[in-house]
């Protein structure tokens, strides 16, 4: 139990696409933890799934930061076309002095 951290990389075939992190204080025993990829960053790849989670590192955060866990390979998502994520318009603020 205590303070950890799951890392993951997110890849389209064998492109890496993006990266992301989630920290939780979770006790002992079977915890689930939710990464969260930048949609905006999917988008941007131009790459349409199936996407692959790899790398994933579980890391203890405390009392210093230690390697738990590490995987090559997670899982595989279904069909999803890049267009599905992020944002497809942008709006820009003028710059105000």
């Amino acid at each position: 139990g205590g303070r950890l951290t799951l890392a993951a990389d997110l890849y389209a075939g064998e492109t890496f696409v993006t990266q992301t992190t989630a920290t939780a204080v979770l006790s002992p025993g079977a915890r689930t933890m939710r990464l969260l990829f930048d949609g905006q960053a999917i988008r941007e790849s131009g790459l349409d799934g199936p996407y692959t989670v790899r790398h994933l590192l579980l890391l203890d955060n405390e009392p210093e930061l230690l390697l738990m866990e590490q995987v090559a390979m997670g899982g595989e998502t279904a069909v999803y076309g890049h267009e599905e994520f992020g944002r497809l318009w942008r709006t820009y603020l003028p710059l105000i002095d």
